[in-house]
């Protein structure tokens, strides 16, 4: 069980059937992307797309990955 799952159970807000992860892998995001896992890495590199690295990985909060979708939508608006 996580920290996170276990903190919230010591809080006493009860059981959690399901919580989704906050962070994402480059394979996550390539995938969701459906692009290349080198595009995201240079995407990174080149600060295009927002993450954080955590002893040299490179991960992306799903929240923050989501809002950047909507605001870098090109062509209309998002659906």
């Amino acid at each position: 069980m996580s920290w996170y799952l276990k903190s919230y159970k010591f809080l006493g807000l009860g059981e959690v059937k399901h919580v989704e992860k906050l962070t994402m892998s480059v394979d996550e995001v390539a995938s969701e992307l459906g692009v290349s896992k080198t595009t995201i890495y240079t995407m990174a590199r080149e600060k295009e797309i927002p993450h954080t690295k955590v002893r040299g990985r490179i991960l992306f909060h799903r929240p923050t990955i989501e809002h950047w979708l909507i605001t870098n939508t090109e062509g209309g608006e998002p659906k």
